[in-house]
């Protein structure tokens, strides 16, 4: 069993990768003897929230110090099934409720059996009065959603916000879905795949977007198919002096969401049955349902007309009118 020092040790080195002004409230917590919390104040808890993995890691709490007959698993989905099981284990659970969306990014593992949830599993194999589908979303504005509705949900979810609740923050007349085709072509990056001129067309799309003023860098974020494209990205927006925007792969963003999100698909050609990952519809619904307010796809013509799913994308956004090319971001 890992000591309590221990565990502070591995909590301040962890620390090294926070903001200055969450690293010194944290680490001066550490050096008060207030983290990591002592058994003791973990028992006098009635709520106690953590990460699965930092309960897992928990250890020199002892056997002994939570006792949680309730225990609510959120995004369960992405979580294998003996993590889960674990930490049902470690709170000593007596009821669970699984919360979680099987139509979106499954477990990471190797084992291809672990990559069926634990939720997919009681909800294909438990008894119907155990389940309950959720048809109403609270995040997308509705056109966004309703996208999604019709790609992945057999078109019963359910917007709860109205257009108002999600009005531009773009300036007048910008629409919720656009589509920006791309220009150039793919390179290979490893076994990935980098489109350079993309990734400079989504950061003069971010310029101009930053300069209506009504959302800031952090209302931003850019989601990409493939983690060489957030890279360059990433570069593409530091070199006109922008930061502060999170670059990151579907998988990496899913649970997350901004007010505004760029998909850059970093691809020129789709080839048909040939790319199972690009063309998996779990990471797409993902990618498509991070935005509130405005959803923006870059991509070339050839790759997302050939596409399975962006094919739609395109389709909605053409006749909205909102389908442009470079030049129209670019100003050439």
């Amino acid at each position: 069993m890992a000591t309590r020092q221990a565990a502070a040790k591995e909590l301040l080195e962890a620390l090294d990768k926070r903001p200055p002004e969450v690293k010194e409230a944290l680490q001066a917590a550490v050096e008060r003897g207030v983290l990591p919390p002592r058994a003791s104040v973990w028992r006098r808890r009635r709520l106690v929230a953590a990460t699965a993995a930092a309960l897992d890691a928990a250890e020199h709490l002892g056997q002994d110090a939570l006792h949680c007959p309730f225990v609510l698993v959120d995004e369960v989905t992405q979580l294998t099934e003996p993590a889960v099981l674990c930490c049902f284990h470690l709170a000593r659970a007596q009821r669970a409720l699984l919360v979680g969306d099987p139509r979106q990014l499954p477990p990471r593992a190797q084992h291809e059996p672990l990559q069926r949830s634990l939720l997919e599993r009681l909800w294909e194999d438990g008894p119907a009065s155990a389940r309950v589908e959720l048809s109403t979303q609270y995040r997308c504005h509705p056109e966004i959603a309703q996208l999604g509705s019709s790609l992945f949900y057999g078109g019963w979810l359910r917007s709860g916000v109205s257009a108002e609740e999600r009005a531009s923050g773009l300036g007048p007349g910008a629409p919720p879905l656009a589509v920006v085709l791309s220009e150039g072509s793919e390179v290979r990056a490893g076994q990935s795949y980098r489109h350079d001129d993309e990734a400079k067309l989504v950061a003069a799309w971010l310029r101009r977007a930053l300069s209506c003023g009504k959302l800031g860098e952090a209302d931003f974020g850019v989601v990409c198919l493939y983690r060489p494209q957030a890279e360059a990205c990433a570069r593409a927006l530091a070199s006109l002096g922008i930061n502060g925007v999170t670059c990151a792969t579907v998988d990496a963003f899913q649970g997350g969401e901004k007010e505004a999100i760029a998909v850059s698909c970093g691809r020129s050609t789709f080839s048909k049955g040939g790319d199972s990952f690009s063309g998996c519809p779990r990471r797409l619904n993902v990618a498509l349902s991070r935005a509130r307010r405005h959803l923006t796809v870059f991509g070339c013509e050839a790759f997302l007309a050939g596409h399975p799913i962006f094919s739609h994308v395109l389709a909605a956004a053409k006749e909205k009118g909102a389908a442009h090319p470079a030049q129209a971001v670019l100003g050439r």
